[in-house]
């Protein structure tokens, strides 16, 4: 067996003896009369806020810049408007994952920071051209796919930038 999961039982046994040292350690310290409980407990919410500010500033933003590992929430469809072609493209970003992991899908901003990408081709066609839009999730890494009910609003999301562009390029 090779992969991720392989690697994941060893990260566990490596926490939970880290933690089992830790916890002697810790009590050695406190029963001896080394460090008191209120100097641990201090310790310990500095050490735990330095981890917070330390998370929301690396960690998040490298996450949500890293490639996702799960299939991308698309839509895609073409039609033939009449206007010159010039046979480019026109991507399209808005969102921000790092705005929608802090801030959550829970809270209005973060909802309304949801990223998605937005990218149309246009080509020639004997009718003036083709233009083929597809929009996309463009979420960063996460452990586990998007909750069932971020896709559902990627997907409306998705149809109604579509069903707009469309709409303004229709004859």
């Amino acid at each position: 067996m090779t992969g991720p999961r392989s690697f994941q039982w060893l990260v566990w046994l490596g926490g939970a003896l880290g933690f089992m040292v830790v916890n002697i350690v810790v009590t050695q310290l406190i029963t001896r009369g080394v460090i008191s409980w209120t100097q641990f407990l201090v310790t310990s919410g500095v050490l735990l806020v330095v981890g917070l500010v330390l998370g929301q500033v690396y960690v998040v933003p490298q996450l949500a810049h890293k490639v996702s590992k799960h299939p991308r929430i698309t839509r895609t469809e073409a039609w033939e408007p009449t206007v010159t072609p010039d046979g480019s493209a026109l991507e399209v970003a808005v969102g921000s994952d790092v705005t929608f992991r802090r801030r959550g899908a829970g809270s209005e901003a973060g909802w309304r920071a949801l990223p998605r990408l937005a990218t149309f081709h246009v080509v020639p066609s004997d009718t003036g051209c083709r233009i083929t839009a597809e929009a996309r999730d463009n979420l960063g890494w996460y452990p586990e796919p998007p909750a069932a009910f971020v896709e559902d609003e990627v997907r409306r999301r998705n149809a109604a930038l579509i069903q707009r562009a469309r709409r303004a390029t229709d004859r």
